[in-house]
């Protein structure tokens, strides 16, 4: 039985003549005032891709987002998550302990098997390329025209510079004061350029982007059918949760900064090796710009609103719609109820969807061009002095070896180094079949070619390491005391492994 205020009394126990299973008797009898806590769910899913989210202008859209709170954070994050490994330069020296997270996203390394090695060649595209109609409507990227009036401006200015005020020590109105001002220009246009079209973006079209179109219907939905209906609290919790997403919006949308090359900087080779915490190893093949973008120079994350005291008061407002929709949304009628808990259900599926995606579907980095080198006895190794061996065979150096603390500082270590190193030098390569690449990502059995690093055959790097180690082992016994064998002490929790060469 129930009464007025939808409250269910109880009846007497199975045991009892008089009991009974209790259920609603109409529809009105139904409910639903926990349907505002299905506004504040699935935090883990959002928190999951909401920097990359905010970083298109689509995350202004008003619509329904699940757990909103997730985006109003104390404190924004300054940098962008990092991955565990610990990456070396072979020329430069330059060591970092972890992996940038466009770089970890663009290698997607810390998936790679234990001992595998393999080495990729990484090559940045041009900038300039042709926007569209879908980078203009998703991404807000406008390309300038020649012969707008702001270009023709700019060539006035250079040629009054050129004409009035000439360089440092040169006549003003001569042909060289003329030149500098003209080159000063289209570098400087250059540089507007390159901050107007970042190298790395998110998707115009990922799976983020039609979550957030999918939450604008929604929300529109809602808000034709309260009017329809013509409930008021209805229509009041669709304005106040949609409008939520456009403050959180306006506090969270950024632009990410990726270092560009100053003027100077070599060109040569940059190669870096990335060494993960599974003993795996990842040989990028790269220009030292490649190699300070993606490795070594910090991600900059620049945010839209940049005083700290304006997002606290977003943050504010953003908290106080959230409650008050919440509380709107729990006066609404039974159907209207219905529908919100419908479409917050449907939104959270969709969100917890583009999350369990891996995170490169929701990167743009067209921009890097990936080919991968093989080597002639594949990536897999059974043992870390296998993998070691492969990664000097991919460099040809053993400086940063020690750098990265890829192997340990004993007699042993440095012998083997040596031999490694030159063994190394002596291997050349040859265009052939490449395997199961795994850049770009291949399906698996297909075969296709490259150039493949050959690794020599009369060279056992285990059989190696155990001779030389062995050879050691001699030269420090006592004369006349050969070793005889002992039980070895039962190894503790924190002991290496034995087998770890």
């Amino acid at each position: 039985m129930s009464g007025p205020n939808n409250a269910t009394v109880s009846t007497p126990g199975p045991g009892s003549h008089h009991w009974s299973m209790l259920w609603p008797q109409n529809f009105e009898e139904f409910q639903l005032d926990i349907v505002g806590f299905l506004a504040i769910l699935g935090e883990g899913s959002v928190a999951a891709n909401a920097q990359v989210a905010a970083l298109t202008r689509l995350f202004y859209l008003p619509r329904l987002i699940p757990a909103p709170q997730a985006l109003l954070w104390p404190t924004r994050p300054s940098t962008l998550p990092t991955a565990p490994a610990s990456a070396t330069a072979v020329y430069s020296g330059n060591v970092k302990d972890y992996v940038h997270h466009v770089a970890n996203v663009l290698l997607r390394g810390d998936s790679l098997p234990k001992f595998t090695v393999r080495c990729v060649k990484i090559e940045k595209s041009e900038i300039g390329r042709d926007i569209t109609w879908i980078d203009t409507f998703f991404r807000g990227e406008r390309k300038e025209k020649a012969g707008t009036k702001w270009e023709f401006m700019r060539k006035l200015t250079s040629l009054v510079k050129a004409k009035f005020v000439g360089p440092r020590n040169q006549p003003a109105g001569s042909k060289r004061a003329k030149k500098a001002h003209e080159q000063t220009n289209e570098e400087e246009k250059e540089e507007t350029i390159e901050k107007r079209m970042p190298s790395v973006k998110a998707k115009a079209t990922g799976p983020l982007a039609w979550v957030t179109l999918l939450g604008c219907v929604l929300s529109v939905t809602l808000f034709i059918v309260s009017i329809t209906v013509g409930d008021g609290m209805s229509l009041l919790a669709t304005i106040l949760l949609s409008l939520l997403s456009t403050v959180v919006g306006i506090g969270n949308k950024w632009t990410l900064a990726l270092p560009q090359a100053a003027k100077g900087v070599s060109h040569n080779d940059g190669d870096v090796v990335i060494r993960y915490p599974k003993g795996s190893y990842l040989v990028v093949k790269c220009s030292e710009l490649v190699s300070r973008e993606l490795f070594f120079a910090p991600e900059e994350i620049e945010y839209n609103i940049k005083s700290s005291a304006a997002y606290r008061l977003i943050t504010l407002i953003g908290t106080l719609l959230l409650m008050l929709g919440v509380i709107a949304l729990a006066n609404a009628r039974l159907p209207l109820q219905v529908a919100w808990a419908g479409a917050y259900i449907l939104i959270n599926i969709a969100q917890w969807a583009a999350a369990a995606v891996p995170p490169s579907n929701h990167w743009d980095m067209s921009c890097y061009t990936l080919t991968e080198i093989g080597i002639s006895t594949g990536p897999e190794n059974k043992v870390f002095t296998a993998a070691l061996w492969k990664a000097i065979l991919l460099t040809k150096s053993i400086d940063w070896v020690a750098m990265g603390k890829a192997a340990p500082v004993t007699p042993v270590w440095s012998e083997w180094l040596e031999e490694a190193k030159k063994r190394a030098i002596t291997a050349g390569s040859h265009f052939g079949d490449l395997a199961d690449p795994a850049y770009p990502k291949r399906g698996h059995g297909q075969v296709f070619k490259g150039t493949v690093v050959d690794v020599p055959n009369d060279w056992n790097p285990k059989d190696a390491w155990n001779e030389i180690n062995e050879r050691y082992k001699n030269k420090h016994r006592p004369m006349g005391k050969p070793e005889m064998p002992r039980k070895a002490p039962p190894a503790t929790p924190l002991e290496m492994p034995p087998g770890l060469v």
